[in-house]
């Protein structure tokens, strides 16, 4: 573990304080480089004026692209993701299969109301705004995704945001 490059993976939906987390969570460790996260990526081709309907995807693809120079290349590095797709399941063994050992902190929410309310706050406090409709879609997917990379990663956290602050952790042996 200690000589392999590592990924660590800050996952859960919107609205569940991925990026603060990571940010406090990244302060105190060296190792990692780069920390990845597609909203910064959005942030960007906005800055360019780049069509409001092409930026998710773009952002997506630019996250991927940087992600795999980066493994291309040894680094450690950290991601953010929803995990309300399939992209990180599907890559999660060909980084391992590239010497990574893969880490993952989800921070789940109680209900997808939550999302919805957390994502209103930020947004009323100069956040980026995401689509009620998307928060719904996204929010079970990244929960069913999270059982599947559980069993994918080496090492992995869950974090409850929801009132009781309770957590669990597991280690799979590869």
């Amino acid at each position: 573990m200690d000589g392999a490059p590592h990924i660590l993976i800050f996952a859960g939906p919107n609205g569940a304080g991925k990026t603060t987390y990571a940010l406090k969570y990244l302060a105190y460790l060296s190792r990692y480089h780069e920390f990845l996260n597609a909203d910064h990526f959005a942030n960007e081709l906005r800055a360019q004026g780049v069509p409001v309907s092409r930026i998710d995807l773009l952002a997506a693809q630019m996250l991927m692209r940087r992600t795999q120079e980066a493994v291309d290349q040894k680094i450690d590095l950290a991601l953010e993701t929803t995990l309300s797709g399939q992209s990180y399941l599907h890559a999660i063994p060909f980084w391992q299969q590239s010497g990574y050992f893969v880490e993952m902190h989800y921070l789940r929410l109680p209900d997808v109301e939550v999302s919805v309310e957390s994502v209103r706050i930020r947004v009323a406090n100069g956040g980026h705004d995401i689509p009620e409709a998307t928060l719904r879609r996204r929010f079970p997917l990244s929960l069913r995704n999270l059982d599947t990379a559980k069993g994918l990663v080496d090492l992995w956290y869950v974090f409850d945001r929801g009132q009781d602050q309770s957590s669990e952790a597991g280690r799979n042996a590869r």
